[in-house]
């Protein structure tokens, strides 16, 4: 019991924090709604696209990396900063050539961005990397005090930007900077916390890279999913349309930062108790976490399609009143991606087992590639987000089976919860 009290209050500060950290992009899409016209959030949505894109797309499996071994090593000291300055490293190596690539793409493509637009990018890329490699450290080691302190601080440097924008009326090519200010000092501050963890290493650990290796297959495959959308979408749809997208996508996202605070715990939990062999334990938390999921989850986004509507005009205004669709099924999306997430992270916590969710991302992002290819010269936005909806089945689905299979564990509430949800949104759109 004592396990999953401390599983139970580590999770909730971690969901805290990451309602903070995650709630940057929320604002920033609101506020710009606010001041702009839905033309600017169309363009800011692809911009921050291809830094959110690039900047995930080859450094999350070196964080899921840093979460599992940091965390199977923190009760030895020098295992420890082993972990540590290896997956530091491997985050500093990535984070610039992620950044430099935007600026090729920029060239070779002739995006429709200024240079100063590009520029300011490419180095939020490198921010939103070193950030988001500290923010799992915490979770890896327990600091989560220091953690929720730090993320906090950071938090109100990001809104006091906002509202000096406002104030003095600054041009729209400055709000980007408001990701700045809490990317520099969250990092600043963790390298100054972490200093004594930073050793020098002849070489690296071949289990960490081949598991990064593993994992960065099928985060490419699924960061390439979450990202690209805006991107694609601005070959045949106008800005005005994306903003719509970026609106409805906004509003879905409050229900993904609980799958994103939780998964920064129960993947070192689930990875001690895998390494532990603590089988018994691993399957009853795992079940208790998706009981509890699963009630939040259903409450929270039946409520959230029942008002969708009310919820687009009372936050974005009447002229994105067009984005309540989109807004329902990306909550059905990210229930989906939500329930199915602890069911995911067992898989992750073993060398031997990542490759089975790994696979399936690979399959579902392709099918989502070729329903959009089909759906979005068709239906535009609507065709982006319906596509997104049929690959989350079959990356998610199949799941189910090979948990069974493999670790002889039966996911008892998932399925239940998903029928519920999607009984509401068919009910709204009937009635």
């Amino acid at each position: 019991m004592k396990v999953n009290r401390n599983l139970f209050i580590m999770g909730i500060v971690a969901m805290i924090g990451t309602l903070i950290g995650n709630s940057y992009r929320f604002i920033f899409n609101i506020f710009i709604a606010k001041i702009f016209e839905p033309e600017i959030l169309g363009m800011y949505s692809v911009l921050l696209s291809y830094v959110f894109l690039l900047g995930s797309i080859t450094t999350t499996s070196i964080l899921m990396s840093a979460l599992k071994f940091v965390a199977e090593n923190k009760n030895q000291p020098k295992m420890l900063k082993k972990a540590f300055t290896e997956t530091f490293t491997l985050t500093l190596i990535a984070a610039f050539p992620s950044s430099v690539f935007l600026i090729i793409i920029y060239v070779v493509f002739r995006l429709n961005f200024t240079i100063e637009y590009i520029v300011l990018a490419a180095i939020l890329i490198f921010l939103f990397i070193t950030y988001s490699f500290f923010r799992n450290i915490y979770f890896s080691i327990g600091k989560m005090k220091e953690y929720l302190f730090l993320e906090i601080c950071a938090g109100i440097f990001f809104y006091m930007y906002i509202l000096i924008f406002i104030y003095f009326d600054l041009d729209v090519i400055y709000a980007i900077l408001s990701f700045y200010i809490p990317y520099i000092i969250f990092s600043l501050s963790s390298i100054f916390l972490f200093r004594n963890l930073i050793i020098k290493i002849s070489k690296f650990d071949i289990n960490i890279l081949k598991y990064s290796g593993i994992l960065l297959i099928g985060s490419f495959a699924s960061v390439i999913r979450t990202y690209s959308a805006p991107i694609l979408l601005s070959a045949y749809v106008s800005n005005v349309m994306i903003g719509y997208y970026a609106a409805g996508m906004t509003l879905g996202l409050p229900i993904s930062f609980i799958q994103r605070g939780i998964s920064k715990i129960i993947l070192p939990e689930f990875s001690y108790l895998q390494k532990n062999k603590k089988y018994d334990l691993l399957e009853k938390t795992y079940n208790k976490i998706n009981l509890v999921l699963g009630l939040i989850i259903t409450i929270i986004s039946t409520l959230m399609i029942i008002f969708s509507k009310n919820i687009i005009m009372i936050i974005f205004g009447d002229k994105y009143i067009y984005s309540h669709n989109i807004l329902n099924i990306f909550i059905i999306i990210y229930s989906i991606q939500i329930l199915f997430f602890p069911t995911t992270t067992i898989f992750s916590s073993r060398n031997d087992t990542v490759k089975i969710p790994v696979i399936l991302n690979i399959i579902g992002t392709v099918v989502i590639f070729l329903l959009w290819i089909v759906l979005i010269p068709i239906y535009g936005i609507l065709g982006a987000v319906i596509a997104q909806l049929a690959g989350s089945f079959i990356i998610f689905m199949p799941q189910l089976f090979f948990i069974k299979n493999v670790f002889n564990i039966k996911c008892k509430y998932s399925v239940y919860f998903i029928c519920i949800i999607i009984a509401t949104f068919l009910a709204y759109i009937h009635f």
